[in-house]
């Protein structure tokens, strides 16, 4: 699948049991394809990107990371990304990147490139989105644009950011924080639902953000 032939099992280790939120975005995915032919070249690449946001979901759900980015100041708990272990997601990245698929762009296949041949400018990019700063200084560093560079940290972030959602919901289910008719979990389904609208992800959209220049290739 991928443009360097590494497969996502290979890049993240093994895939484990398929999480439902991913395994509706696929199916829309294929729908959507058989729906609208003109735009298989998108949709193949959003299926590409969910291939390799999958297991990254699923490290989180079982990492201690919550713990790490989880912060509360007085007020309901708040996830704080840019607390992510450092070396551990920099290497997650930076197998992330090198597994960019062959159904990338031009443009992002040659952003991808030149990021992982510059460690510290991959650690800067990361570290930049993960904290809400400008990405222009890495970007004149690599010659590249900043809206292709941002798509690959904020495709990394989001399956993580989701799965940390995913348990900071589960725990409200489970102390009762959280009202829920009686019950005191929700299913993986509902979990699963929820999360993607406490991220800000698109409900049943693909999943991935669009990249730049995607509808017209370089």
């Amino acid at each position: 699948m991928g443009g360097s032939g590494v497969s996502a099992q290979g890049v993240f280790g093994r895939r484990g049991r398929a999480h439902p939120v991913w395994a509706r975005r696929r199916q829309r995915v294929e729908r959507l394809r058989g729906e609208h032919p003109h735009a298989a070249e998108l949709l193949a690449f959003y299926g590409d990107v969910l291939a390799l946001q999958e297991p990254l979901y699923g490290r989180a759900l079982g990492s201690r990371w919550l713990e790490a980015v989880e912060a509360e100041d007085g007020g309901p708990p708040r996830l704080r990304l840019s607390r992510l272990p450092q070396r551990p997601r920099e290497r997650a990245f930076l197998r992330f990147v090198r597994a960019v698929p062959a159904s990338a762009t031009d443009v992002l296949r040659t952003a991808a490139g030149r990021l992982a041949s510059e460690p510290a400018a991959l650690s800067d990019l990361l570290g930049a989105v993960l904290a809400g700063e400008p990405v222009a200084a890495v970007a004149e560093a690599l010659d590249c644009g900043p809206e292709a560079l941002e798509f690959f940290p904020r495709a990394f972030v989001q399956p993580i950011a989701e799965a940390l959602v995913t348990r900071t919901a589960g725990a409200d289910q489970r102390s009762g924080a959280v009202g829920d008719g009686g019950r005191t979990e929700k299913s993986d389904a509902e979990s699963a639902v929820a999360a993607d609208r406490r991220s800000g992800a698109v409900g049943d959209g693909p999943g991935p953000p669009r990249p730049p220049d995607l509808a017209t290739p370089a």
